[in-house]
């Protein structure tokens, strides 16, 4: 056992865009009627060539120009100062687009359902009273009642000063943190944490003198894929202001980190008694100034001709992730227009405005280290990779073999979402043979390569699907190659996925990287040298549970514990005996990172097992459906008869 392994930690991150993008449909499509062509054309070795070179050069300069990476990580670099700038306090808020655990999210859209809300007192009650008898604007409490009317199934959520304090504190990293307390004014905080709030929890931020007046889950115009709303305050023939009264976003997105960072260098930089005195700081330092500067910085970055979306009053723009939407849609004067998604009262300035009592400086609670010794606000960046010491050294080969099983070796005979998914491995691999194989098939390569006792165990299962689980082990254990799951479409070549390493005999997948107790392995794809030891010894286990259960334990026992969880359980203890700690190696990288241990590479969670099916880090996606009674091409509980 390797127990005090040396990591070599890779800590660069890598803001290109992936391998594993994803193509628009329309782009796919033209993708698959290639490969198609490309089956019509054998023995024209140049015709073939040719249409292979213009499909993926066509789609290479398309997806580049509408491709808008969505890793940009929380850890930014001032180019002038040549410093790292740390965002959040926890590596595992690093992850876009955010792991979804709930419903929250409406639809296929990023942006969760969270109606995001700043006051001083997130007491429903005491608003309600306040406007009523005139302590404050008496119609604040009918404006926040519309974000509820309208909204059934989002969540309203009013941060009172406290609760943004401690979203702060709990959230983000120490300079943030000392950035935002050194605010004297609660306006500024406002304006600051509302960035905060939209980059940690995503959802749709908006001030509390407006009300609403088309549901959230309309605003994305239909674009199920927007990460991010704004719109436009002030048109102009060169280039638009935008607003921040009212703004949406997925949580992590890469604008978001970008304004937090340059509104904690600006008060930094800031003098306090500037900040304590001068309302030009509202707007330039923390408000839509500075606001505006971020999104046409990012906006141009992104290649966008600012000038060509200039003046929009009534339109709207659709630039990569983010949408733009024009004056008239949360800037009209007229409520009637159907355009209008919102409409701000404008209390700024009146005698409940933060310019009456944003003034106040004496704010009670401000930061001290002292106070929060028991609290670590050090920034541990997430490592793109971790090499161990062991990791191997000795050429190894892989065959450039791709095996699917399926209900025919024909596949113009399948479904055409799964004959889709055995395309796109023939288009994405040229230099290797894919092979379906039917279950007779399956069954034969058992009977001619597998052991006596691997053969009786294979053929004791009782139903197809157990069969089909275990046949993946012993194929790769006796001749190795890439082994997929019908349902599983690569996004990128199986090379990209390797690194192209010569030293690499294994390629395991992850989900749940994040977990306590260490990830889960994923079982589509595997990629496997023959004989390798992790797949030995868990054939030889999974040979022996099998001949130790009876007949009617196998019709019913779970596939989870004979095989899913098993293999998993298998993985980590190989894991743990090469020298990886399972509980906190395994946290500490992207998810788009590595791991290498001997000749074992473990890709992480965003590869096969993505948090959000939209990521563009994706090598492969699965896409589930073949043991759909109705759609599939199986029954869960099928049988199998056939005998040794």
């Amino acid at each position: 056992m390797f127990t005090s392994p040396t990591r070599q930690a890779n800590i660069k991150q890598d803001n290109s865009a992936s391998e594993g993008q994803k193509l628009p449909s329309f782009w796919m499509t033209a993708l698959m009627s290639s490969a198609r062509r490309l089956k019509s054309l054998r023995g024209h070795r140049r015709l073939r060539f040719a249409t292979v070179f213009a499909a993926l050069v066509g789609v290479t300069v398309f997806a580049n120009f509408l491709a808008y990476s969505h890793s940009q990580p929380a850890v930014l670099v001032d180019e002038q100062e040549g410093r790292v700038f740390n965002l959040m306090s926890s590596a595992n808020s690093l992850v876009y687009p955010a792991r979804n655990v709930s419903n929250i999210s409406y639809g296929h859209s990023p942006i969760p359902q969270l109606i995001l809300r700043t006051w001083k007192t997130g007491d429903r009650v005491v608003i309600k009273s306040d406007s009523k008898e005139k302590r404050d604007h008496p119609d604040r409490y009918k404006w926040l009642e519309t974000w509820d009317k309208l909204n059934p199934a989002a969540t309203q959520i009013i941060f009172s000063d406290d609760d943004m304090d401690k979203l702060v504190r709990g959230a983000f990293s120490r300079r943030v943190v000392e950035a935002y307390f050194k605010l004297p004014r609660i306006v500024l905080r406002s304006d600051f944490a509302r960035y905060m709030m939209l980059y940690e929890l995503g959802g749709f931020y908006s001030d509390m003198d407006t009300s609403c007046s088309v549901p959230v889950n309309q605003w994305n115009l239909g674009f199920e894929n927007t990460a991010v709303i704004i719109g436009v305050e002030n048109p102009s023939k060169d280039k638009d202001s935008y607003l921040q009264w009212t703004m949406a976003a997925a949580p992590h997105h890469p604008l978001l980190a970008n304004i937090i960072y340059r509104v904690t260098e600006k008060i930094h930089e800031t003098d306090e008694k500037k900040l304590a005195e001068d309302d030009g700081v509202v707007l330039d330092v923390t408000g839509p100034g500075i606001w505006k500067e971020v999104i046409w910085e990012y906006l141009e970055r992104e290649g966008v001709d600012l000038k060509l979306i200039s003046n929009m009053w009534d339109g709207f723009a659709l630039l990569g992730d983010v949408l733009v939407l024009g004056k008239s849609y949360m800037n009209n004067d007229n409520s009637a227009n159907p355009k209008s998604l919102i409409r701000h009262h404008f209390t700024g300035n009146s005698e409940y405005g933060w310019r009456i009592h944003g003034k106040n400086t004496s704010i009670s609670k401000t930061f001290s280290l002292s106070s929060f010794k028991e609290l670590d606000f050090s920034y541990n960046p997430p490592l793109q990779s971790l090499v161990l010491e062991n990791a191997s050294k000795s050429p190894t080969k892989i065959p450039s073999q791709i095996f699917i099983v399926a209900n025919t070796s024909d596949p113009s005979n399948l479904p055409f979402e799964f004959q889709t998914s055995v395309e796109l491995w023939e288009l994405h691999n040229p230099e290797y043979d894919v092979h379906l194989f039917n279950e007779t098939e399956m069954e034969d390569f058992v009977r001619s390569s597998a052991k006596p006792e691997e053969k009786a165990a294979f053929f004791k299962l009782p139903k197809l699907r157990q069969r089909l689980e275990f046949f993946r082990y012993l194929l790769l254990l006796h001749n190795g190659g890439v082994y997929t799951d019908l349902s599983t479409r690569p996004l990128s070549p199986v090379q990209a996925w390797i690194m192209k390493n010569p030293h690499v005999g294994l390629v395991l997948g992850i989900k749940d990287q994040s977990h306590p107790e260490g990830p889960a392995f994923t079982r589509s794809p595997i990629i496997s040298k023959p004989y390798h030891p992790l797949i030995e010894k868990y054939v030889d286990g999974r040979v022996k549970e099998i001949h130790a259960l009876s007949d009617s334990t196998l019709l019913t026992v779970s596939f989870y514990d004979l095989f899913e969880n098993s293999f998993t359980q298998h993985a980590k203890n190989v894991m743990a005996e090469v020298g990886f700690n399972i509980t906190e190696d395994f946290r500490k990288v992207a998810w788009d990172g590595f791991f290498q241990a001997q000749d074992i590479l473990v890709l992480g969670q965003e590869r096969f097992a993505p948090s959000n099916g939209r990521s563009k880090l994706m090598f492969a996606r699965n896409e589930g459906g073949v043991f759909d009674k109705h759609n599939g091409i199986w029954d869960e509980d099928y049988s199998s008869t056939s005998k040794l």
